[in-house]
């Protein structure tokens, strides 16, 4: 009974190292994962309760071994860059993803330019209007 469905998660595991090894430092993504979670004076114990899915989205930093235990794996995925190194950052264990979903980044779009109209048109304007006016 135990490990029951051991099969259907290698198979999972190596679809996630799958799109772990397509992916390039800077590439944009969302990684949907699983995170361990403590279950506590719970009674109802469910498969549910085993894990707390998690969602992090960001830019592929790199997919480092774990300096104690070399057969397991993190995916870098860094929030926010300076400098080109992460500021904050999720090490997620490539075991434990669900799915690598890559994002389409656009061309950066250049802001518009404002309209400037010369310094003092606005003011000219308004005042010939209200000679009008009062004329």
């Amino acid at each position: 009974m135990v490990g029951k469905n051991l099969n259907i998660s290698l198979a999972s595991m190596e679809e996630a190292l799958r799109q772990v090894e397509g992916l390039r430092r800077g590439d944009r993504v969302i990684v949907v994962w699983h995170d361990a979670c403590r279950v506590t004076n719970d009674p109802d114990f469910r498969p549910e309760y085993y894990s707390t899915p998690k969602e992090t989205q960001g830019t592929v930093y790199d997919c480092l071994p774990d300096p104690e235990y070399p057969d397991v794996f993190y995916l870098i995925v860094a929030g926010e860059t300076t400098a080109g190194k992460p500021d904050y950052y999720d090490a997620i264990p490539v075991a434990w993803i669900a799915r690598i979903e890559q994002l389409q980044v656009g061309a950066v779009k250049q802001p518009r330019k404002a309209f400037k109209q010369p310094a003092g048109l606005h003011v000219v304007k308004t005042i010939e209007e209200i000679h009008k006016v009062i004329a």
